[in-house]
């Protein structure tokens, strides 16, 4: 289930993307990703329409259904779909489908990417006059795997350039007018990073990162003041492949403050499992006795994993903790949308102030986070996206 953090944090979620709509025209928000602006904050900078006040008149406003998995090939990522303020674009199994937010009417569908030979877009990000998707081909082959990165305009859905490679993919990042795509040779290995051209598809550059042997589930690729991270290993480098900085060995990055904060963090594990804030050039600034991860970063607070899956509130300027909220099942993630923080697995809306649950009208309530038991969120434009690898509803305040 997914719960609610309400109030108080000043934060914000989503993904924050800059897209066009029907017409061609540039919205009024910036790029878009799962995990929010480039620095994987989670926090979404222009939500206002769903708040502490009005989140319970959620209501379903329509549902996109998804192509059911092709066995082996397995189903639709959660990841393969992404939200601007005014257009939904998301893989459907086939093809990938732009969708206006507000009525789900199509704007455009692309071409179909391989149907039953198993081509699966895992990542779509939006940046400028391009959606960026990345996918893999072959049934996901452990022999001969490959991956594709592909650029299509915004407007028509149409492909505009291609670039292929051997080998597994495991994360994308769009940041400003770079691509950014780390994987795997055939066999594992080395894991490697290449960069593109957004609107071209030019490769710029490439450079090797970690081992496979510290990659884990945090691994990943997030950008913080024109610095790229790893989050399987502590090396910082530049948009051009060169390296800034790096850390000893047993530092993990995890995310970092959204662009627009006042000197903004870096937040890491130390290698005693210490959440701490680094400065844009890796000096320590505080280390917390929290021991987790960092769920979703905003302009005053901090939200972590704590005490064997609570939640915590730190202070973003000291680490101090601000409250604490015991949870029976552990949180997965959270994301900050206006004054609301969405926790996921969960159910009842909280408090961020004092990160007390706010209760619901009646036993009998059944508001949409009844329902939301599994799959991601996504919150943009005055709608909260529900996305399941075999349907996407999309719910408005009535």
């Amino acid at each position: 289930m997914i719960s609610i953090v309400a109030a108080g944090l000043g934060l914000s979620l989503g993904l924050t993307g800059s897209s066009m709509g029907a017409t061609g025209a540039a919205s009024t928000s910036t790029w878009l990703q799962p995990q929010s602006d480039a620095a994987h904050s989670n926090r979404s900078l222009n939500e206002t329409t769903i708040t502490a006040g009005s989140v319970l008149n959620l209501s379903v406003e329509y549902s996109l259904g998804r192509l059911p998995d092709y066995g082996a090939c397995g189903r639709p990522s959660e990841h393969a779909a992404v939200s601007t303020a005014t257009a939904l674009y998301y893989f459907d199994g086939r093809r990938v489908v732009a969708v206006d937010l507000a009525t789900g009417q199509p704007l455009w569908r692309g071409t179909d990417l391989g149907g039953s030979d198993g081509y699966r877009v895992t990542d779509i990000a939006v940046t400028g006059s391009r959606v960026i998707i990345q996918g893999s081909g072959g049934c996901w082959s452990q022999s001969d795997p490959g991956v594709t990165v592909r650029g299509l305009d915004i407007a028509t859905g149409r492909q505009v350039w291609s670039a292929g490679r051997s080998g597994y993919n495991l994360s994308m990042l769009v940041s400003g007018n770079t691509v950014l795509s780390d994987g795997e040779a055939p066999g594992g290995g080395v894991r490697t990073v290449w960069a593109y051209n957004a609107t071209t598809g030019a490769q710029m550059w490439t450079r090797d990162g970690c081992s496979r042997s510290q990659y884990g589930p945090a691994g990943g690729l997030f950008a913080s003041n024109d610095n790229i991270m790893t989050t399987c290993g502590a090396i910082s480098f530049s948009k051009a492949g060169a390296t800034n900085w790096t850390k000893p060995a047993g530092w993990t990055y995890l995310r970092a403050d959204p662009s627009g904060t006042t000197s903004p963090n870096i937040y890491a594990t130390d290698p005693l499992g210490r959440i701490s804030a680094l400065g844009p050039t890796g000096t320590l600034r505080w280390t917390s006795a929290e021991k987790g991860a960092v769920l979703a970063a905003g302009p005053s607070r901090l939200l972590v994993t704590c005490d064997s899956g609570s939640i915590c509130a730190l202070n973003r300027t000291t680490g101090a903790r601000a409250w604490k909220a015991t949870r029976t099942t552990p949180a997965a993630s959270a994301i900050l949308a206006g004054d609301l923080v969405y926790v996921i697995p969960g159910r009842e809306p909280l408090n961020a102030t004092t990160g007390q649950p706010i209760p619901e009208p009646d036993e009998d309530f059944l508001g949409p986070f009844t329902f939301l038991g599994s799959g991601s969120v996504q919150v943009a434009g005055g709608r909260l996206i529900h996305i399941t690898p075999r349907n996407i509803d999309v719910y408005a305040v009535r």
